[in-house]
């Protein structure tokens, strides 16, 4: 049997064990669940830095590598295409690791090692780490969701836009040699004399 590292298939085995009524597996979805987040941040910043990845694990570093190079946003980035066959807008969504899943993933990290007896006896303990992968899970579920694994990027010499897609979440329409069209809001940064820069708006 082989065990998926991708975000979604940590989401996956997370979602099934915090189900059981058993409080050994709701700490083994924290570990995966801590783990998917780890994964979908390691998975965009691969989508915007060519290097190979390695064993950072800390969700505050990558994090910030990720937004050292596409403008932080903590709401979801939607392009709509023109599919050329059937002239309907389709919406293609980047949906970043937004801050309160980060801060999760840094409180789950707390209950991955040995617990104290007395952490075990406080009540609504259980409660609290149950409530705490719950609402991780729906935000994960929410930023795993998404076709793109960044925001376009917008490259020079010559101008193009780069959209980078997650697996399998490539439309049918997007293929080679085809015209496409595609509606981006923007804002102007700065103009002068080689022309205008223009930057995704945060919301």
């Amino acid at each position: 049997m082989i065990y998926g590292v991708r975000s979604v298939d940590y989401l996956a085995r997370a979602k099934r064990e915090s189900k059981a009524d058993d409080p050994a597996r709701l700490f083994y979805s924290a570990f995966e669940l801590r783990a998917g987040i780890e994964a979908r941040l390691h998975e965009y910043r691969g989508a915007i830095q060519d290097a190979r990845r390695d064993n950072t694990w800390q969700v505050r570093v990558l994090k910030r590598h990720i937004e050292d190079v596409v403008e932080k946003h903590e709401k979801p980035v939607t392009i709509y295409f023109h599919d050329p066959e059937t002239c309907e807008r389709l919406p293609v969504r980047y949906i970043p690791v937004s801050d309160e899943l980060k801060s999760i993933a840094e409180r789950l990290g707390d209950y991955l090692h040995c617990l104290h007896p007395s952490k075990l006896r406080r009540q609504g303990f259980l409660a609290e780490v149950r409530d705490l992968v719950e609402r991780g899970i729906a935000l994960l579920s929410e930023a795993v969701s998404g076709e793109l694994l960044s925001p376009p990027m917008w490259k020079t010499k010559p101008v193009r836009a780069l959209f980078v897609f997650d697996e399998e979440k490539v439309p049918l329409f997007c293929k080679e040699g085809n015209d496409l069209t595609f509606d981006a809001r923007v804002v102007v940064v700065s103009k002068d004399d080689d022309g205008i820069t223009l930057k995704l708006p945060n919301k």
